[in-house]
């Protein structure tokens, strides 16, 4: 019994951060110009995989405030727009 309860609570660890990572990626804002997304909520920047997909490992996230302008300038107005609105929420 101990056995399975175990295997239950490693099961719910597993489901909440599968939540976790799905609500995430699910409001990232996608940067088409430069091959990246945006998280508005951490202000975090993750590269684009070749099949549209984000790059999830955390280790692979630039915060916007570090960001460098040559980076910055590659972005079409569309994705600046966007990426104005989320360095405003974080100066």
């Amino acid at each position: 019994m101990e056995l399975l309860e175990r295997e239950i609570k490693n099961c719910q660890l597993q489901l909440d951060l599968k939540s976790r990572l799905l609500t995430a990626i699910q409001r990232l804002v996608p940067l088409h110009s430069v091959g990246a997304f945006i998280d508005p909520v951490t202000g975090f920047v993750r590269n684009m995989l070749t099949n549209g997909d984000p790059e999830m490992d955390a280790d692979m996230a630039t915060h916007i405030n570090d960001i460098d302008e040559e980076w910055l300038s590659s972005l079409n107005e569309t994705d600046n727009m966007a990426v104005v609105v989320v360095k405003i929420s974080f100066k």
